[in-house]
């Protein structure tokens, strides 16, 4: 996705929305109200007009509080310029070292695939972005898996790590090989 300086996204600067929807996965009023500047009723349009666009939406129905879609994620990850192949071609050889690094560090999981697709594919000497899937493996395969994401978990809590869901708590092995391959 490709937004301009110009853009304006939910009554606000494109880039202001973005940098939002970077720095959080949550739409909470009182991160709203601090980093957007908005008010009350503008806090609640913000809200509304993000689940309305699909930037937004609840996980569970009981949920008070909404998260980011694919599409608000999407959002989160725009450029406002055009990369050019060669920095896109660095990008991607500093990924495949990292995922190498991971693979031979002290993760629950290992990288078992990169795969790239989109513009990166078509051959022009500028993109929009560098789109690359990934797929991990469970390094524990014997014994209890779960017992050992536990103690992985409770490591990271150790050394000051905050989750702030129960959720992002449990795929903290993930996330974090997620965090490490993007840089």
């Amino acid at each position: 996705m490709k937004i301009s300086q110009q853009d304006i996204i939910l009554g606000l600067p494109a880039t202001a929305v973005r940098n939002f929807f970077r720095r959080h996965d949550i739409l909470a009023p009182e991160l709203i109200e601090r980093e957007l500047g908005l008010r009350g009723q503008e806090i609640k349009e913000f809200i509304i007009g993000a689940e309305r666009e699909g930037f937004a939406a609840k996980r569970w129905p009981e949920d008070e509080c909404l998260y980011l879609t694919t599409s608000g994620n999407r959002l989160a990850q725009a450029r406002t310029r055009l990369i050019r192949r060669s920095t896109a071609d660095r990008a991607l050889q500093g990924m495949v070292q990292r995922a190498k690094a991971i693979n031979d560090g002290p993760f629950l999981y290992t990288v078992q695939r990169l795969a790239v697709f989109g513009s990166f594919l078509s051959g022009t000497p500028t993109l929009s972005d560098l789109d690359v899937a990934f797929e991990l493996k469970q390094r524990v395969t014997d014994g209890d898996f779960f017992a050992a994401e536990r103690a992985y978990v409770q490591e990271a809590k150790s050394k000051g790590r905050r989750f702030s869901t129960f959720v992002a708590e449990i795929c903290w092995p993930q996330v974090e090989i997620q965090k490490k391959l993007k840089d």
